[in-house]
């Protein structure tokens, strides 16, 4: 199981030199701050394509080695499984991503917290990835099969690992998405009133 655990620890390192830095900064420029943004995300999706590449060789070696005794053999197969569902995102998400940096404030804000949802929404998903495992952990007690209980067991190890990571990483890309998304809300507002009209100016 350690050694199960060795790409995670590897991808995970990965996450954290592949998201550039950004810090805040007094001039705000739109069209910049919507290409690091569309750049955070891209980033984003060869981190996940890189995972997905190295459960293909960790795993697809393993198999082709001949050790896939028991449950091995199962967590092996669920994590090439897994991750061609995972590749296929990624390479679908990098191929068809909207390019565009010429947004306005409100679409701008608005594209930040759609993304930042979406990310927050997956650690919950990514957690009940890592419950079903442990549920699996219980199925494989109550059974005498022996193919049933290498399987529920394989496929434990699988969802724990394949779960783990994702709840790192979809926490890593939402935090560095609100964090840099920070700048919008140093932009100063101003907000004036007239008869049957009410104007909010965005000073840049």
């Amino acid at each position: 199981m350690k050694k199960s655990f060795f790409p995670l620890l590897l991808l995970v390192y990965f996450v954290f030199i592949s998201f550039p830095s950004y810090g805040q900064t007094n001039t705000v420029d739109l069209p910049q701050i919507n290409k690091k943004r569309l750049s955070l995300q891209k980033n984003a999706m060869y981190v996940l394509g890189g995972w997905s590449v190295a459960n293909f060789a960790y795993s697809g070696a393993t198999l082709s080695a001949g050790i896939n005794n028991g449950e091995n053999k199962y967590f092996h197969q669920f994590n090439i499984y897994w991750n061609t569902v995972n590749f296929a995102l990624a390479g679908s998400s990098l191929l068809f991503a909207k390019k565009n940096t010429d947004l306005n404030y409100s679409q701008t804000l608005k594209a930040y917290h759609s993304i930042e949802s979406l990310f927050l929404l997956n650690t919950g998903i990514d957690v009940g990835y890592m419950a079903t495992g442990l549920y699996l952990r219980e199925r494989a007690k109550t059974t005498t099969d022996t193919k049933n209980k290498n399987q529920f067991l394989g496929y434990r190890k699988s969802l724990i690992l394949q779960g783990g990571f994702l709840f790192v990483f979809d926490l890593i890309a939402y935090f560095l998405n609100k964090r840099q998304s920070k700048v919008l809300y140093d932009i100063p507002v101003s907000l004036s009133l007239a008869p049957n009209q009410m104007r909010v100016t965005y000073t840049f």
